[in-house]
């Protein structure tokens, strides 16, 4: 472990610190592990008591209030503490970063609906889905009912995303002029951990 210490960098050997917390029966173990319990209360002063409990930084609440950064924080910002782990891809900064600027929540677009309903029920991104990083198009084609909504519904698309679509599409509503007529759409379920699709 590379530690600062009066502005000098000093390597504490990690089996030492180890043995001193873990393994009393060591015959070079010191009987009073005072030099450990100073590091860990040093920690604790900086981190709040319980660090090993919680995470270092807060990811992802875009509800909550803005993340508070310490001189800890900063520090990891700055990039100060990569050189912990010299050989390591990412860095302990850009684990950082990806951290508090998280990717984007899944989305559901209408990429395209023809002719466009006078009103649109939402197409929900089903949950199983979302869970099972499942993303992708859903293309469809109806027949405009005489009550003005869709039915005869056929899709090509992933089995998951079908029901959803079919469950909004169906609540569709067009106008009595065109009963009867045939309308298309192309619905897109878009999911954090995957690129767009291609098609």
């Amino acid at each position: 472990m590379r530690v600062q210490c009066n502005g000098v960098t000093r390597h504490l050997r990690m089996d030492i610190l180890d043995r001193d917390l873990y393994d009393r029966t060591h015959a070079n173990t010191p009987a009073q592990t005072s030099w450990t319990m100073h590091v860990l209360a040093k920690l604790d002063a900086a981190l709040g008591p319980g660090p090993m409990e919680k995470p270092i930084f807060a990811v992802g609440d875009p509800i909550g209030p803005p993340l508070r950064k310490g001189a800890l924080l900063l520090d990891l910002e700055a990039s100060h503490f990569d050189d912990l782990f010299p050989r390591a891809t990412p860095k302990l900064s850009d684990l950082y970063r990806q951290a508090v600027n998280p990717p984007p929540r899944p989305a559901v677009e209408i990429v395209s609906a023809d002719p466009k309903p006078t009103s649109s029920e939402p197409v929900l991104y089903p949950p199983l889905a979302r869970m099972a990083h499942v993303s992708g198009r859903v293309r469809f084609t109806a027949v405009v009912g005489p009550n003005g909504h869709p039915t005869q519904i056929q899709m090509e698309g992933h089995p998951l995303l079908k029901p959803s679509v079919e469950a909004a599409v169906s609540k569709w509503t067009y106008g009595d002029e065109i009963a009867g007529a045939t309308l298309s759409g192309v619905i897109e379920f878009r999911n954090s951990c995957t690129s767009p699709p291609n098609g």
